[in-house]
């Protein structure tokens, strides 16, 4: 039985409800036809600038981020430095997982949101202190060497890694434009579930060009 002829048996006001309901369905059906019919287009490389001053709910950090997105997984590799040049590594933080897009923030102008799942965390030590550190958290079943990722996923470490019953997903937004993309701010952090940012973070990640020769 076609809609009009469902309609067709109702009297005048339950046609009337049944019609006040449809218009007010309406846009939103549209709305999130159209949300998926818009949705950005993030895959590809894309890294920060040479040396980053960023800020997370942990405080400031010198980093230097480069972003690997394909078509049904995403991969993050942070190396944290100890002085403004970034030269001093300390630690490397690489997480990996799939990743969903939409619908549109309905708080963030021309954002997108974002789901990143934390399916793979590894940690690598990049200098003596990080060893240290590492080892007398246990933050691995193996000892740490400098250089040498190991996996972290499951019990996180010293609260730079979370713990994956803490934070399986990241809530994030995106958006691209200029050819940059911008990610959502990380002063609260993003694991709380279904709580987007209402920002963007200050500093945008840029689309990798390889130097052609």
């Amino acid at each position: 039985m076609t809609l009009r002829e469902k309609l067709g048996r109702l009297d005048r006001r339950q046609q009337a409800i049944w019609l006040a309901l449809i218009w007010l369905l309406l846009p939103a059906i549209v709305r999130i036809w159209w949300d998926e019919r818009t949705l950005p287009d993030i895959r590809g490389r894309w890294i920060g600038q040479p040396c980053e001053e960023v800020r997370s709910q942990d405080g400031l950090s010198r980093v230097k981020r480069s972003l690997r997105v394909e078509e049904d997984e995403w991969n993050l590799v942070i190396d944290f430095f100890g002085d403004e040049a970034c030269t001093d590594g300390i630690f490397r933080f690489d997480v990996s997982g799939p990743y969903d897009l939409g619908p549109k923030s309905m708080e963030v102008r021309g954002a997108t949101t974002a789901r990143f799942d934390l399916g793979k965390m590894l940690l690598t030590p990049l200098s003596t202190d990080a060893v240290a550190a590492f080892d007398g958290a246990r933050c691995a079943a193996g000892g740490w060497k400098i250089g040498e990722a190991q996996e972290v996923t499951e019990f996180g470490c010293l609260g730079l890694v979370p713990t994956r019953s803490s934070c399986p997903v990241e809530y994030d937004i995106v958006k691209i434009e200029d050819d940059a993309l911008h990610l959502g701010d990380r002063s609260r952090g993003l694991c709380a579930t279904e709580r987007y940012p209402t920002r963007f973070a200050p500093a945008p990640l840029r689309r990798f060009e390889p130097e052609r020769p």
